[in-house]
C-alpha cells in the first residue's frame, strides 16, 4: 500500500555545509577567488574581504603556515640524512615508510599538517586534511599512525559518500586478509564503486578492531542512503501526481521515463550501484 510521504526538502541534511567560497562570513562569492598566500587553503574574492577576515583567520593561518614549514624542513633533513645518501626514500622507499625509523619525524610533520586543518568547517581545508591523509596512508599503507580513523569521517562531510563506502570495505575485508602482501600497491584501496545497497556484515568486531570511527561512519552511511532512498520515492511521487494531472487526456507515460528518471536521480546523488533492497 502507497503511503503519503513529507515532500523531498523534509529530508534534507541536518548538518551545516562546509563553506566553499569567499572565506569572509556572509559572502557567498565562488568565482574569482585568491587564495591565502601564507596558509594557501583559504580563498578570498578581494584583497579587502582577506584584510576584513584576518582577524578570524589570523591564528589558524599561522598554524597552517607554521606546520607547512616543519612539512618541508623534515623533508629536506630526510633527504639530506646520510641513511638515504644516493638513495631518495621518496623515490625508493614509498610504501616503507615509519618501518624506517629515519622517515618518522617526516610523517610527524605530516600528521601535524594534517590537524592544523581540522574542525574548520570550510570545503578547501576538508580537502587538504584528505590530501594529506592520503599522503600519509601512501607512503605507509599498513598505517601505523591509525590516518584511516579520520579519513572516512572526511569522505562523509565532503560530500564523497561513494569514496567512503569502498574506503572502509577495503579496510574491512581486503586488509584482513591473512596473504595480503603490503610490501604491493596493485591491490591497496583498489575497490571502487562497491554496491552500497549490499549488506554490510562485512563491517563487525573482528573486521575492524577497536576502529569504532570506521563502525560509526558506515552506519551513518546507510542512515544517508535510506534518507536518500526516501527523498527518491517522494520525488518519484511528486512525479506521478503532475503526470496523472498533466497526462490525464494523453494518458501515462511510458514506464521508461520513471526508470530514467530514478536512474538520474542515483547518479546525482552520486551512488555506484545495482538497485536492491538496503540492508
Amino acid at each position: 500500500m502507497n503511503q503519503e510521504l513529507p515532500p523531498p526538502e523534509d529530508y534534507d541534511n541536518p548538518a551545516p555545509k562546509p563553506g566553499e567560497g569567499c572565506a569572509l562570513a556572509g559572502c557567498d562569492k565562488t568565482e574569482e577567488l585568491n587564495r591565502c598566500s601564507a596558509c594557501k587553503v583559504f580563498l578570498y574574492c578581494t584583497r579587502e574581504h582577506q584584510v576584513e577576515d584576518r582577524p578570524a583567520h589570523k591564528t589558524t593561518c599561522n598554524e597552517i603556515k607554521k606546520a607547512r614549514a616543519n612539512v618541508e624542513k623534515q623533508r629536506q633533513a630526510l633527504i639530506d640524512d646520510p641513511e638515504f645518501r644516493n638513495d631518495n626514500p621518496f623515490e625508493n622507499h614509498v610504501g616503507r615508510f615509519w618501518k624506517l625509523r629515519e622517515t618518522r619525524p617526516y610523517m610527524m610533520s605530516l600528521s601535524k599538517l594534517a590537524q592544523a586543518f581540522q574542525n574548520k568547517l570550510y570545503r578547501p581545508a576538508l580537502e587538504a586534511e584528505l590530501e594529506v591523509c592520503m599522503e600519509l596512508l601512501r607512503l605507509c599503507p599498513g598505517d601505523n599512525m591509525g590516518v584511516r580513523e579520520t579519513v572516512p569521517a572526511l569522505f562523509i562531510r565532503l560530500n564523497r559518500d561513494q569514496e567512503c563506502y569502498d574506503f572502509i570495505k577495503w579496510w574491512a575485508t581486503t586488509a584482513n586478509e591473512r596473504d595480503y602482501d603490503w610490501d604491493t600497491s596493485d591491490r591497496y584501496l583498489n575497490i571502487k564503486n562497491a554496491d552500497i545497497f549490499e549488506p554490510c556484515d562485512f563491517v563487525n568486531e573482528k573486521s575492524l578492531i577497536g576502529s569504532l570511527s570506521l563502525h560509526a561512519c558506515m552506519m551513518i552511511l546507510k542512515i544517508k542512503f535510506v534518507l536518500d532512498l526516501i527523498k527518491l520515492r517522494a520525488t518519484q511521487n511528486s512525479i506521478e501526481k503532475m503526470s496523472a494531472n498533466l497526462c490525464a487526456e494523453a494518458g501515462p507515460p511510458p514506464e521508461e521515463i520513471f526508470e530514467e528518471l530514478k536512474k538520474g536521480k542515483l547518479q546525482k546523488l552520486g551512488y555506484s550501484c545495482t538497485p536492491r533492497a538496503p540492508c
